[in-house]
């Protein structure tokens, strides 16, 4: 049985090494994979001229769509932007609003305290200050004058 591993046969099994040298690797980093891109830049222009018919509209389509775009976000969207938030501001000075510090329509009432409710303290020491309790719980003013800025 161990003639049968020694035929010539059993030779094409084996992985041999090729006459041919690996290529070594070079490893860049992204700035040299940029480096490379610019440096071959002069090139592909060179062979623009060159290209068959429908690559090069494809080409000229994409330069066309990439610079449409460019101008539309530098310029018009940012005045559409703009022109947006006056029309709101406008149209809540319309309503009666004044100043707001929230968009139009998202404006909620504090609904829990989270533990954090300083109001009534804060009011507390409002009326301790400013005003005397009366038996009915209602806060007078005292010291103002009948005329307010």
């Amino acid at each position: 049985m161990s003639s049968i591993f020694k035929t010539p046969t059993t030779i094409f099994y084996k992985r041999h090494q090729m006459a041919i040298p690996k290529k070594t690797v070079v490893k860049t980093s992204p700035v040299g994979h940029v480096w490379n891109a610019i440096k071959t830049i002069p090139l592909v222009v060179k062979e623009i001229p060159n290209l068959p018919r429908g690559k090069l509209v494809k080409l000229t389509g994409v330069f066309m769509c990439g610079s449409s775009l460019l101008y539309y976000f530098t310029g018009p969207s940012i005045y559409n932007w703009e022109m947006r938030r006056v029309r709101e501001a406008e149209m809540l000075e319309k309503f009666g609003l004044k100043k707001s510090s929230t968009p139009p329509g998202t404006a909620r009432p504090f609904s829990h305290s989270y533990g954090l409710d300083f109001r009534a303290q804060f009011e507390a020491d409002k009326t301790s200050q400013t005003g005397q309790t009366t038996q009915t719980g209602q806060t007078t003013q005292t010291g103002t004058s009948g005329s307010e800025v």
